[in-house]
């Protein structure tokens, strides 16, 4: 069963900007599955060999495929074996898409879930290759350098400390500014 999910975004890069599929590497594609925890990851040419762990089930499993970059406009990642037969990242009119092909003729709910949140980490990586500028250039480097090194529940664990550190921080200033306001 094929499905195509749109990306919502440009078909053409725009002038003196990167092209996002271009970056895109393999393994980056990889750990921006939001369930996927990558063991082992042996690539040699354009055949792929993967041991990974589900971060939901803990179940871990072997994936083997191939890698196919023949348009530099196309990214495609056939699998050997698993719930993908393959998927791939293409232009469509003004639009790129990720076309999806299942191995089943019916998708489970969970399965169809986990693949519109792993595309949509996809579209919103790439989306930082849409524009030059400092806040993408920061938060490329951020994404490659520590986000995409870390294992799922890495992620939310930072994610969190985060979360609880801007708090403190608008709390301690909250409580400074209402000091010097009432108390001076």
């Amino acid at each position: 069963m094929i499905t195509e999910y749109k990306l919502e975004l440009p078909s053409t890069t725009p002038k003196n900007t990167l092209n996002p599929i271009k970056n895109l590497t393999f393994e980056r594609f990889l750990r921006l599955n939001p369930i996927l925890i990558i063991k082992e990851c042996e690539i040699s040419g354009d055949d792929f060999s993967l041991a990974l762990e589900d971060h939901e089930t803990e179940e871990e499993f072997n994936l083997k495929g191939r890698i196919n970059f023949s348009d530099p406009n196309n990214y495609r990642i056939e699998f050997d074996s698993g719930v993908y037969k393959s998927i791939s990242i293409k232009p469509k009119g003004k639009e790129l898409i990720a076309e999806v092909d299942y191995r089943d003729d019916e998708v489970s709910e969970k399965l169809d879930e986990n693949t519109f949140l792993w595309l949509k980490s996809i579209r919103e990586y790439l989306r930082l290759f849409l524009k030059n500028n400092l806040y993408n250039l920061f938060f490329r480097i951020i994404m490659d350098k520590i986000i995409l090194t870390m294992t799922p529940s890495q992620r939310k664990i930072s994610l969190m400390l985060y979360r609880i550190t801007v708090v403190e921080i608008l709390a301690i200033l909250s409580i400074l500014i209402g000091y010097f306001l009432f108390m001076a």
